[in-house]
């Protein structure tokens, strides 16, 4: 199923992975596009159980513009492929489509 904006060209899709640490992400690729997969949750809150805190696929669309705007940080210039591509290489283990 594809779903805006995230299955359009000129954006990075995203997938929240319940089980992703929220200070890392990996790649996966979906109908063969690549896709940043990382955590749903938003900062923990010192005495409230993960689980209790928001979260959604909204925090896991921020978490990964955190690592994308470090991309583009490292890479001034570079054409969005090319920070997939970056990203892709730098994520520690391609999580399962």
């Amino acid at each position: 199923m594809r779903w805006l904006p995230g299955c359009l060209d000129e954006v990075i899709a995203v997938r929240a992975d319940w089980s992703c640490a929220r200070d890392s992400y990996s790649v996966a690729a979906v109908e063969d596009r690549a896709v940043i997969v990382t955590s749903p949750y938003s900062r923990d809150i010192p005495g409230v159980p993960r689980e209790r805190n928001v979260n959604g696929v909204s925090f896991a669309v921020a978490n990964a513009s955190g690592f994308v705007a470090r991309a583009f940080e490292a890479a001034p210039g570079a054409a969005l492929g090319e920070i997939v591509a970056m990203l892709e290489e730098a994520a520690p283990q391609r999580a399962p489509a």
